[in-house]
């Protein structure tokens, strides 16, 4: 940003000396960013980790901020997934669970995450697929 207002030279100073001086830390960026999103707004690690990298934080920078930020991600996301369904009652249970899953997906939440939390809200769907369940073979397959 300082790039496209100043010459090359004045923005390269200004950031050295932003960065000497420690007004300049991605780490603690990343930090307090991760735990605002986690923590105030219920996002998940997923959504965290891609809004960081847009902002360019380097990878390492992104993951030790989520660990200290996100928590139990299972946690954050059964209690959203609770608020939320209560907008679906009276829908059909297979209604509930896509859009329930839809929002925790949108959230950020892992989809492992959001299957264990559908499955403890006795709301699963069959159709959302999760990667640790091998497929079970019907009868006369």
């Amino acid at each position: 940003m300082l790039a496209r207002q100043f010459p090359t030279e004045v923005a390269r100073a200004t950031r050295e000396r932003l960065r000497v001086e420690g007004l300049v830390d991605d780490a603690r960026f990343a930090r307090l960013w991760a735990a605002s999103r986690a923590q105030g707004r219920g996002f998940g690690a997923t959504r965290i980790r891609r809004e960081l990298s847009a902002k360019g934080v380097v990878a390492d920078i992104v993951e030790d901020a989520i660990t200290a930020a996100v928590g139990d991600e299972y946690e954050t996301a059964l209690a959203a997934a609770r608020l939320r369904r209560r907008r679906y009652a009276g829908l059909p249970a297979a209604t509930v669970a896509r859009r329930v899953s839809a929002w925790l997906q949108r959230r950020g939440f892992a989809t492992r995450t959001i299957i264990a939390v559908l499955r403890a809200e006795g709301i699963f769907a069959g159709s959302i697929s999760d990667d640790s369940d091998p497929p079970r073979s019907e009868p006369g397959d």
